[in-house]
């Protein structure tokens, strides 16, 4: 995949763009770090414990229809500083100098593959088609809802010279 990808502050737009990104996300990642639950009254779970908990757990909620605004239809392409929610963790933000998308995902499914896995519960407000010139894209971490690499190509083939920011470790994914 011949995509234009760079760790945080390897250009001077990454660095711009990954200083929005610490501030957005505010949290720390690093493939050095683990995970480790601190609360003393947490006992591990075996296999079994989880399947019993998925075969008993409570049944899922209802779902509830959420509100998509279509205010960003009265943008003009001289329109700068705004930011659209597009779904999820879709941002498209507007600087007035640089154009950034987070997290893109505008396929179905968040899976690897088209026809299996968590379908979206709202389509996006904008398609990718409807999006202005992306100058960046900043990809927080590479789940299937956050790291859609259909929609990387897509958005790559549009914007030929579109910076993706992955946070460290990331980078090899997309170069493979």
């Amino acid at each position: 995949m011949n995509l234009r990808v760079a760790t945080f502050g390897e250009s001077h737009i990454g660095l711009v763009i990954s200083s929005l990104f610490l501030t957005l996300i505010l949290q720390s990642c690093s493939v050095d770090e683990t995970f480790s639950n601190t609360d003393p009254n947490t006992v591990p779970k075996t296999l079994g414990d989880v399947i019993e908990w998925r075969i008993t757990k409570d049944p899922t909620p209802d779902r509830v229809a959420i509100n998509v605004s279509d205010e960003w239809q009265s943008l003009t392409p001289q329109s700068t500083d705004y930011a659209i929610w597009i779904g999820h963790a879709t941002y498209l933000l507007n600087t007035g100098d640089v154009t950034v998308l987070t997290d893109p995902i505008f396929s179905k499914r968040a899976s690897p593959v088209g026809w299996a896995g968590p379908e979206r519960l709202i389509p996006p407000a904008l398609s990718i088609a409807q999006l202005p010139s992306i100058d960046a894209v900043i990809i927080s971490h590479n789940h299937y809802d956050h790291l859609d690499l259909p929609s990387l190509k897509t958005l790559q083939a549009i914007n030929p010279n579109m910076l993706i920011l992955v946070p460290q470790g990331d980078k090899a994914l997309l170069d493979s």
